[in-house]
């Protein structure tokens, strides 16, 4: 079983966005803001569609109950 901090660091959208560069890939002009003026001067600037996704994924609760933490095995 993966520890949920691990599938979290892939999900990652800045480091899998650098991945891809390193790689070889090409990506579309990206910002990574939390500043709405700027997200607001991107998206008139830009001549396609704009796609925007939150870096945070929220904790997942079920009938209100964290979820389990695994540890490795000493």
């Amino acid at each position: 079983m993966n520890h949920p901090h691990r599938i979290g660091d892939a999900e990652f959208k800045p480091s899998g966005l650098a991945a891809a560069v390193d790689a070889g890939f090409r990506v579309p002009r990206t910002l990574i803001t939390s500043n709405p003026d700027a997200a607001r001067t991107f998206i008139k600037g830009s001549d396609r569609t704009v796609i925007y996704k939150p870096l945070h994924n929220p904790v997942y609760r079920i009938d209100n109950v964290p979820p389990a933490w695994s540890r490795s095995p000493r």
